[in-house]
């Protein structure tokens, strides 16, 4: 366990032990802002949250059924027809929750339970809907086409889209579909999907199959650390219905036994499996509690040994500790503004206390994101205010990008959203960052055209934002790791990255601004020597992945970062 749990995620899973232990994490993910999809960099447990959204309508459910049937019962109402509307109810408010937050506002709710419970009140509305029959033909063929549907959505959603919004209408209607129409013994598509004895055994394992799949693949990425290939997939899903189907029949089947004999040997096993890791959880989490404080200290100068010559004391731990790197994040994730890849509308961020300092607007993806703390404190310093607008994985370009096969509409979209915001507010300056790298879509396009289109485009955004009246500065990528620091210092490695190497990225907004004559804010040297890029500078540990920095370190940068940017905002008010 302690191979496996490196420092980096030992504070994640333990956490997540005991909020998934009390049926909460699903809350406590999203409040800290994890990405459901980024899921490889956090721990093996993040796969417990579905059943914590499970549990809380399962505890509840009983309840809502109970009180309906009996005001159904004061009102002279047949009960069952009651519980139906009242399930009706519940389903059509949680269905419309989901589409307002999920889609109109493109808010990131993928864990909340009030856009999930509609889709677990389906099956309520199942089992109390009355039955009508129809000539078995008809039955047989919605029952292929519900089924076929549903083996088409493995193919077609994907995680660039609004879940659990109108995308997941689909294939919870698919499903329910087929169950109403394939439930009579008459039926080709009952007897091959549920009466199948390879298909009934997969479902007897199912849930155990659930518990083990994440976290076989989650350990099989650390060792690895690439990406799964076809058939790698394919052996690791084997792995795991084998160690589902074994968990089936030597913990969970046992423990349901009805011999006193088998309980009695069980059931201490059962305590003891979920005593054991509470306890360790606990222990693990007690140095949070006592010492809380992560940022710079007398101790971690950070930056500053680089940019003020400032000396690092020896024989100091670095922070944040490599259990705690992977959420030393920007205050954005856990407020709400980092726009989920699906989202179109502009969610800002405001911070600082607005007596009269400079108005800042940070435009950009992740990493600009990674600087919003440097600018947190300047504005702190300066009595001003920072508006943020980032969105994930999205370049400030109006062109649109592609993001694995498809278009990245939403991202253009949402630039254009964010131009027009900021002509209305019209911020003192505005800073622009984001990414290396970027590809124009273009199916059967040269990939090397679609990139110069992506690079003329980015070049126009900028112009656009200029002949808008703005004053515009260009924040320039941030260099990036050969490795991912974290789970490279826990193995041991110097893991430091030849400054050439770590600067060898196309930096297309950098490239744009040189072009047009906007000023740069050229961070580079707060991160490397003239020759290398550490890992931990002044006793701050830079790095939470290979290209996104620790917010502690970013807040070390604000010295720099105030002179710098004071030079650049002068340049751009001539």
């Amino acid at each position: 366990m302690v191979y496996f749990f490196a420092e980096d995620i030992l504070y994640e899973t333990t956490f997540e032990l005991i909020s998934s232990a009390f049926y909460f994490q699903n809350f406590s993910l999203h409040s800290r802002g994890q990405d459901y999809f980024l899921a490889a960099e956090h721990s093996p447990l993040m796969h417990f949250w579905s059943l914590s959204i499970e549990e809380q309508f399962y505890i509840g459910f009983p309840f809502i059924v109970l009180a309906f049937g009996l005001v159904g019962g004061i009102l002279k109402i047949r009960s069952r027809e009651f519980i139906f509307a009242g399930i009706l109810i519940i389903f059509t408010i949680s269905l419309g929750a989901s589409l307002y937050y999920g889609v109109i506002l493109g808010a990131d709710v993928y864990y909340l339970s009030q856009v999930r419970f509609w889709e677990l009140a389906a099956g309520g509305l199942l089992s109390f809907a009355p039955k009508v029959r129809f000539d078995h033909r008809v039955s047989e063929a919605i029952s292929w086409f519900c089924i076929s549907g549903l083996v088409a959505c493995i193919f077609l959603i994907d995680a660039s889209m609004a879940f659990p919004g109108a995308v997941a209408v689909a294939p919870v209607a698919l499903a329910a579909g087929f169950i109403y129409f394939s439930d009579t013994q008459r039926s080709w598509t009952w007897r091959l999907a549920i009466r199948n004895a390879g298909f009934r055994s997969i479902g007897d394992w199912s849930y155990s199959i659930y518990l083990v799949h994440w976290p076989v693949i989650f350990f099989y990425l650390r060792v690895a650390d690439a990406q799964l290939s076809a058939v790698e997939g394919i052996v690791l899903a084997a792995a795991s219905i084998g160690l589902g189907a074994a968990s089936y029949y030597l913990i969970e089947q046992p423990f349901r036994g009805r011999h006193h004999q088998t309980r009695t040997v069980v059931a201490p096993l059962g305590v003891a499996a979920i005593a054991l890791p509470l306890l360790a959880a606990g222990a693990a989490y007690l140095p949070r509690l006592l010492n809380p404080e992560n940022g710079m200290q007398t101790d971690h100068p950070g930056a500053l040994v680089l940019t003020d010559g400032v000396a690092a004391p020896e024989n100091v731990d670095f922070v944040p500790s490599l259990r705690l790197v992977r959420d030393d994040r920007a205050d954005v994730y856990g407020d709400g503004c980092q726009v989920r890849p699906e989202g179109v509308v502009p969610i800002p961020c405001r911070y600082g206390p607005g007596r009269g300092g400079p108005v800042i607007a940070l435009l950009g993806n992740s990493h600009a994101a990674s600087f919003v703390p440097a600018f947190q404190e300047l504005a702190e310093r300066n009595q001003g205010t920072l508006i943020v607008h980032t969105k994930s994985a999205c370049r400030f370009v109006l062109e649109t990008a592609r993001i694995g096969r498809r278009p990245y509409t939403e991202c253009s979209q949402w630039v254009a959203a964010v131009i027009d915001t900021l002509r209305e507010d019209a911020p003192d300056f505005v800073v622009v960052s984001y990414s290396s790298g970027g590809v124009a879509y273009g199916p059967g396009e040269d990939t090397d055209v679609l990139r110069e289109r992506f690079a003329r485009s980015a070049r126009d955004t900028l112009a656009q934002l200029r002949d808008a009246g703005l004053r515009v500065i260009v924040l320039r990528n941030n260099p990036r790791m050969d490795n991912d620091a974290p789970q490279c210092l826990a193995g041991g490695g110097d893991c430091i990255t030849p400054r050439v190497s770590a600067l060898s990225g196309d930096d297309l907004a950098y490239q744009a601004a040189t072009e047009l004559g906007v000023p740069v804010v050229d961070m580079t040297d707060a991160f490397c020597t003239q020759t290398e890029c550490p890992p931990v500078i002044g006793n701050v540990l830079v790095w939470r992945d290979s290209g996104h920095f620790t917010a502690t370190f970013s807040r070390t940068l604000a010295n720099e970062l105030e002179r710098r940017f004071a030079l650049a905002a002068e340049q751009a008010s001539d």
